[in-house]
């Protein structure tokens, strides 16, 4: 590959990855309001994202999607995430401080 094809897949990855986690959020981000029934599901689809990151065998996965939180186009809708999944489940919370003391 030229350095051309290079740029734009690089460009083209960092987009999906954007994407891919834009849309998570939208599955899991819930207002601070009342509960309504459409929230109920979205706490369930952020509980069994938090149980998935929260598994031992997948700490690397974890890991790198902490890092996400240094690119400024992710922070923050990677916050909101686990913003909520953190309200939800308290091991995730322990399963951050753990990882986030390994970067």
């Amino acid at each position: 590959m030229n350095d051309d094809n290079s740029d734009v897949a690089h460009q083209r990855m960092e987009d999906i990855i954007l994407l891919a986690i834009t849309s998570l959020a939208s599955l899991t981000f819930l207002p601070l309001a009342p509960i309504e029934p459409r929230n109920n599901i979205k706490a369930k689809v952020a509980e069994s994202f938090g149980n998935v990151l929260c598994q031992p065998s997948l700490a690397n996965v974890s890991a790198d999607y902490l890092l996400l939180l240094s690119h400024p186009g992710t922070c923050a809708t990677i916050l909101k995430v686990f913003r909520l999944m953190c309200g939800i489940i308290i091991v995730v919370c322990k399963a951050v401080s753990f990882l986030w003391q390994k970067l």
